[in-house]
């Protein structure tokens, strides 16, 4: 009962929240444009959504959280990434200060677990302390950057990070369960305004603190896990709808002789689109897939060697054969109108409450073709 409260009162305390930052945003003029990658012809869209998930999952924590020890750390590496998402959002961070920022932040967290007596902030898999802490600092950014990533739709990361952290926290034994269905409530509130299409994004503050929640949800549900010899298998799957963008991408974009880090419209959910499925579709399509994948991440865990290899190949082999569906359908890239003046007062792209679409229509546009630089 007390679970569903916490969860209920997140999920409202997002949604005022997302609200709130919303109208903030489109005050301050904090857009976001069509771009090469994502190029919806429609008027800006605010971003900064995952400053509304803060707000919300800190009220709720506040007024119906369990006391948690781990709870401090963990939320201060969320807040941390919220300030780097922020920052990158508002001034467009070079790739590699990014990068190592993320290394200096998830270090911090991996070290400030280990020194209050959180094991659930690092993985132990080796019994070698500092092995394990870079393996989880490595863990902790690759997570960052794959969440990162499938923040390319509406609806799509809040979606899954709201599946697998409800799974965390409802389904599973771990040191902060209350914190990560405060998060997860959250992002069902701010899923309102984020829903197909779009009133507002995360940002890069919001999918990047997701990212490190579910790395961190990952690392921590570890150690209740029973002592298989596979169950090293199950963060990797529990995560697996983020991690599976990162590997798509990176393997595409190589073969393609494309920089793995340089932005390209490969990634599954505007492939998805390109085969005709809805936003809202592929929303749904994705969720199912981390559950489902949470689901197996936990039925590894406790599976006999030989049964568990036995799932593993069934499961790799599902996931091939989507692999090789995926690239049936390739994103073309042509020239676009991108946005070179917009509006930036908030009167003028905001008519009773709402963006105004014919200031976005007037304003001036120049043709130019697909330059992607990384961010």
């Amino acid at each position: 009962m007390t679970q569903a409260i916490l969860l209920i009162a997140a999920a409202f305390c997002g949604f005022i929240g997302t609200w709130a930052v919303r109208r903030v945003a489109i005050r301050l003029g904090i857009l976001s444009y069509p771009n090469q990658v994502v190029r919806d012809i429609r008027p800006p869209v605010p971003y900064l959504g995952g400053i509304g998930v803060l707000l919300g999952a800190s009220v709720a924590l506040i007024l119906f959280g369990r006391d948690e020890p781990i709870r401090l750390t963990v939320f201060a590496g969320f807040v941390a990434f919220i300030l780097l998402g922020l920052i990158d959002d508002l001034v467009e961070m070079r790739w590699w200060t990014k990068l190592s920022a993320q290394f200096v932040i998830a270090g911090i967290a991996t070290v400030a677990g280990f020194l209050r007596g959180h094991p659930g902030m690092y993985w132990r898999i080796t019994g070698w302390t500092p092995l394990d802490a870079v393996v989880s600092c490595l863990w902790l950014v690759t997570v960052v950057n794959a969440v990162n990533l499938i923040d390319v739709s509406d609806g799509l990361a809040a979606s899954v990070c709201a599946v697998v952290l409800m799974c965390w926290g409802l389904f599973a034994e771990s040191a902060s369960s209350s914190t990560y269905l405060a998060v997860a409530g959250a992002c069902l509130g701010f899923l309102w305004w984020n829903r197909p299409p779009a009133k507002i994004y995360l940002g890069d503050c919001g999918s990047q603190a997701l990212g490190f929640l579910l790395g961190v949800a990952a690392l921590d549900g570890f150690l209740y896990l029973p002592g298989s010899k596979l169950r090293i298998l199950t963060p990797i799957l529990c995560t697996g709808v983020p991690l599976f963008e990162l590997i798509f991408l990176t393997v595409v974009r190589i073969r393609k002789g494309l920089p793995w880090w340089r932005g390209s419209p490969d990634h599954f959910a505007l492939r998805l689109q390109q085969a005709g499925l809805k936003k809202s579709q592929i929303d749904l399509l994705a969720a199912w897939a981390a559950f489902g994948l949470w689901i197996s991440g936990m039925m590894i865990a406790q599976a006999m060697t030989r049964n568990g290899v036995l799932f593993l190949a069934f499961l790799v082999g599902g996931l091939g054969i989507f692999w090789k569906i995926l690239l049936m359908w390739e994103v073309k890239i042509g020239k676009h109108v991108p946005v070179v003046r917009m509006p930036l007062n908030s009167e003028s792209v905001e008519v009773n409450g709402r963006l105004n679409e014919t200031a976005f229509l007037n304003t001036r546009h120049t043709e130019s073709s697909w330059q992607t630089e990384a961010r």
